[in-house]
Parts: C-alpha cells; sequence; structure tokens
C-alpha cells in the first residue's frame, strides 16, 4: 500500500531553523491553530463579438450585471435553462460570491495586427477591467467591495481575477501567463492564458 501524500503545510521562513523535534510538534498540532473556511467562487466566460458589447449579443435585454451579480437569484430550481443547485437555501444563494474569475472571447477582432501583437494589453481589456470592477461594486453599501487580482490578454481572449477586499492580503504567489499554439506557436489567433495564486493565511 502505497503512503498518501503528506498535506502541505505553511510556515514563515524563520520558523524554518528551529530544532526538528519543535518543527514536528508544531505540524503535528497544526489543527489547533488552523482554521480553514469556505469561499464562493464564479468562472464563465462572455463572447462580447469583437469590441466593447456590454449586452449580451444574442440576449440584449440581459448584461453583464444580469449574469454575474443576479443570475443565480433569478434561476428556479424547476427552470428548463441555468443551473440552480436544489440543496442550496436562499441565504446559500445570496450569499456574496468570494473571488470572479470572468473570461472574454474575440475582445478584440481576429485582424493581422492584433493577432501579431498577442499578448500586449489593450484598450479593450483596461475599458472592460474598469467596467467589471464598477458593476461588480454595484451592492459596495452592503458588502466588501471588489478589486482586481491580475488580469491576462492573448489577442481575443481575456481572464479577469477580482477578488473581495477583505481576502486581498491573503493571495501569494500570483502569476499569469498566455501561450499561443497558432501556425506551431508563432500567432495568437489560438492559445490559452492563466491566472494562478495561492489563497491562504499564513503564521504571524
Amino acid at each position: 500500500m502505497k503512503a498518501g501524500r503528506p498535506k502541505q503545510q505553511y510556515l514563515p521562513r524563520r520558523l524554518h531553523c528551529l530544532p526538528p523535534a519543535l518543527l514536528n510538534n508544531i505540524m503535528h498540532r497544526h489543527n489547533q491553530f488552523v482554521q480553514s473556511q469556505n469561499l464562493r467562487v464564479f468562472v464563465g466566460t462572455w463572447n462580447v463579438n469583437g469590441g466593447k458589447h456590454f449586452r449580451s449579443v444574442a440576449h440584449k435585454h440581459e448584461s453583464v450585471t444580469d449574469w454575474l451579480l443576479d443570475l443565480a437569484k433569478s434561476v428556479k430550481p424547476d427552470a428548463v435553462w441555468g443551473y440552480r443547485n436544489p440543496d442550496y437555501t436562499d441565504e446559500q444563494i445570496n450569499k456574496p460570491i468570494d473571488v470572479f474569475a470572468i473570461g472574454f472571447e474575440e475582445i478584440v477582432d481576429l485582424t493581422t495586427s492584433n493577432i501579431v501583437a498577442g499578448s500586449k494589453p489593450t484598450a479593450n481589456q483596461r475599458d472592460w477591467g474598469l467596467f467589471l470592477q464598477r458593476h461588480l461594486n454595484r451592492d459596495v453599501h452592503e458588502r466588501d467591495s471588489y478589486i482586481l487580482i491580475n488580469s491576462v490578454q492573448l489577442v481575443g481572449i481575456c481572464l479577469f481575477v477580482f477578488a473581495r477586499a477583505r481576502l486581498a492580503t491573503l493571495f501569494r504567489d500570483i502569476a499569469s501567463s498566455s501561450v499561443k499554439t497558432g501556425l506551431g506557436g508563432a500567432a495568437g489567433n489560438k492559445g490559452g492564458v492563466a491566472v494562478r495564486f495561492q489563497l491562504v493565511t499564513l503564521f504571524g
């Protein structure tokens, strides 16, 4: 039988030089001073059809705010579209999202100049970031504000990560990357983007 992988522990570097016996004791007693917390994470994509269509192209009566903030409230348990976990109470449904990971498709037109530009930030990326932050903070008087953690763009695809302000100091090792796969890796008309981070409270 293979032994399971040990749980990853987070200790500040200044404690790494403690005697092994003391470190081992700290690790075995970590449940006494470590608390876990459940977070709500929203992950979704939105096709903006080559620009700044702040309202849905297919469903012109819907806006980004409807999608990000109000969709879960509007979907009924017996609806034929959308999804609402029947085991969730109204209180759970109405609980604010802690982290938003919002992806966009066709944020710019696939022109030759845009494809060559690759992962360079664009005005559309800036405008969408400001638009999202403004609308995510629509109900800021009722809860924490949202701040931008990171953003990355590759031609027409763009990823934004927002989080509640109270969590900002808990983010560690934030990084982003983009990979071109078009024309053997030379063009960004195809490819992917990613943002990674750790969300953890370290020992004081």
